[in-house]
């Protein structure tokens, strides 16, 4: 029962950081989040490596610029290529991993900006069939139709931001009470306040069902206490 305690002591001593993208990183450069250097001018001068998607493109006749985000923070580093760089076949909404030297930007609105030297596309992109357009505010409604992308948006991400705030304060305070916190059934029998929509779960042979004499009925929300329902057999 003591090995899991040491593991987390010895993860949290040494700092490691768990990441489905370490993998990728390189000895030779730091790999670091966007909200790393567009708040940091400490990294100014260094040859840095950044994991994220592409926010935009805007391609001009010497020059392309990519905005990439990582969702480490709402504001978006601009990658600054020539023509004719691995940059120029970034689309929007593509996953990327971009390497090269930081430098102070002269633009009033951001503090640094990220030379390229090197540029790979781990997920290509269709930006045709992208549904989230560059200066183009989308309704949250249209949003909804994407769920998988919604934390892409500006509005998103804040909402998740904010909710994750809210969350850890509730916890910390129930936390400090001595409550513990567990996980109640997702999936029951129970109609939670009547206002829930409710699914069928049958078997796909029609002899098990026939057998059954009843459909089971079920609805995905959080109980307290679940009490499975006896079917009337009569």
């Amino acid at each position: 029962m003591t090995f899991f305690p040491k593991i987390l002591k010895k993860c949290f001593q040494s700092q490691l950081r768990f990441s489905p993208l370490a993998r990728f990183s390189s000895q030779a450069e730091a790999r670091l989040r966007v909200k790393d250097v567009v708040h940091d001018e400490s990294h100014v001068g260094q040859r840095v490596s950044l994991l994220g998607w592409v926010k935009s493109v805007r391609k001009q006749k010497e020059l392309v610029f990519v905005d990439v985000n990582d969702g480490s923070c709402l504001k978006n580093l601009q990658i600054v290529s020539g023509v004719g760089a691995a940059a120029e076949s970034c689309t929007l909404g593509s996953s990327v991993r971009v390497s090269g030297t930081l430098r102070k930007s002269s633009h009033p609105q951001q503090k640094v900006e990220l030379f390229l030297e090197k540029c790979e596309i781990f997920g290509n992109c269709d930006s045709f069939e992208y549904p989230f357009k560059t200066k183009t505010r989308h309704s949250d409604d249209y949003v909804r139709q994407f769920l998988h992308l919604r934390a892409r948006t500006n509005t998103g991400a804040c909402v998740l931001r904010v909710r994750n705030a809210v969350s850890m304060l509730v916890h910390q305070y129930f936390q400090e009470k001595d409550f513990l916190f567990v996980h109640t059934p997702l999936l029951t029998t129970n109609d939670c306040e009547g206002a829930g929509e409710t699914f069928t779960v049958a078997p796909s042979s029609q002899a098990t069902l026939e057998q059954l004499k009843s459909d089971e009925f079920y609805m995905v929300e959080a109980e307290l206490i679940g009490k499975a329902s006896t079917p009337d057999w009569d």
